[in-house]
């Protein structure tokens, strides 16, 4: 949820709204969650160069990797594009957490790999 289309109602927990067709109150729940939004740095041209190995070092970063991270942080992975994902945690601490770990992991993981083969992740929360 973007932090802007939170109200004084939302905080609290649930507020009311008018059905327009029926014009009775609903009640709605709503949350507030840190987005973190990932994706690989340079992805378009790893793809070009050797798009099944690009695609198969990603998928298997995501299960050995990224996924675990990310649940050891209580996040949930809730769209993948390509290269990217975004993921609903339930504290900014926890994104912020898993965002670090991410990035330490790969620091490791890319050390002996050629620069123009590493797979480096943009992360924002």
């Amino acid at each position: 949820m973007n932090i802007a289309t939170v109200d004084k109602h939302a905080l609290a927990g649930s507020c009311a709204t008018l059905d327009t067709a029926g014009g009775r109150a609903i009640s709605e729940t709503r949350k507030i969650a840190a987005i973190l939004a990932a994706d690989v740095v340079g992805f378009s041209r790893m793809a070009s160069a050797d798009e099944d190995r690009t695609l198969a070092r990603l998928r298997a970063l995501r299960a050995d990797l990224i996924d675990p991270i990310i649940a050891s942080q209580n996040g949930r992975v809730f769209k993948r594009t390509g290269d990217g994902a975004l993921v609903e945690f339930r504290s900014v601490v926890e994104a912020v957490r898993s965002a670090i770990s991410v990035q330490n992991a790969m620091a490791e993981r890319n050390v002996g790999t050629p620069e123009d083969q590493r797979i480096e992740f943009r992360i924002g929360t």
